[in-house]
């Protein structure tokens, strides 16, 4: 059983109309619960809106107590309803089944975009969700049909001097997809094949080295001053 709070309850009122009802049909809450089959305490939880009928049980009590009983909203699933709320962005109301603050997908993840770091509307940078940066440049020959163009293209094409190639990649070194500052950009010739995903072993080596402690970095240079000597 559920006990719900007051402002997560499905239709605010109902148990007082309930117990309105059964008032003036002179029936106590265990006269009640015994008609309808179910135990006296429910009654109450209802009456204080503790707790909500199931679907069936709102029809019973819509018979025995002649009164409209609000059928609630199923979702595909056949999860009902918990009540009507508005839509955190463009204010629609909509049935809410799992806590949700948006009417659809697009409200949700404009609001996302809008407010979370991924989308600038003044420069028209946007993230996507592989990581890659866009931006927005309608005008530059490569740019997509929506008028996006991959920054780390664009940043090379900058470094070169001129556009890149439907052959040519560029590779992050880092392996970090939105780091785009050219000394992190290394131009690729892959022909027809697209590039492979990752990053080069040697460069993933120095990235990682990069984040050791000084003391952790004198460590390893001890181990391979050792294992270059041995080898030699």
């Amino acid at each position: 059983m559920t006990i719900r709070e007051k402002k997560d309850y499905p239709n605010p009122g109902f148990g007082k109309v309930v117990r309105e009802a059964r008032e003036r049909k002179g029936l106590t809450q265990p006269e009640l619960a015994k008609v309808i089959g179910t135990r006296k305490g429910m009654i109450s939880l209802w009456e204080r809106e503790k707790n909500f009928p199931s679907d069936a049980y709102l029809v019973k009590l819509g018979n025995v107590l002649e009164i409209v009983v609000p059928l609630p909203d199923r979702n595909a699933k056949g999860r009902r309803s918990l009540g009507k709320e508005n839509c955190k962005l463009c204010g629609k109301e909509f049935p809410m089944f799992h806590g949700e603050q948006f009417c659809s997908r697009e409200c949700a993840y404009r609001h996302l975009s809008e407010n979370h770091g991924r989308w600038n509307k003044t420069t028209g940078r946007h993230i996507d969700v592989q990581g890659y940066v866009h931006l927005h440049m309608p005008d530059h020959s490569g740019a997509s049909r929506a008028g996006y163009v991959r920054e780390h293209r664009y940043v090379m094409e900058q470094v070169l001097g001129r556009p890149l190639g439907a052959s040519e990649r560029i590779h992050h070194k880092n392996g970090n997809r939105s780091d785009n500052a050219p000394g992190n950009l290394e131009l690729w010739t892959v022909g027809k094949r697209k590039d492979p995903p990752g990053q080069r072993q040697l460069d993933l080596a120095k990235d990682l080295v990069l984040k050791l402690s000084s003391q952790d970095q004198q460590e390893l240079q001890n181990w391979l001053q050792d294992m270059l000597a041995e080898e030699s």
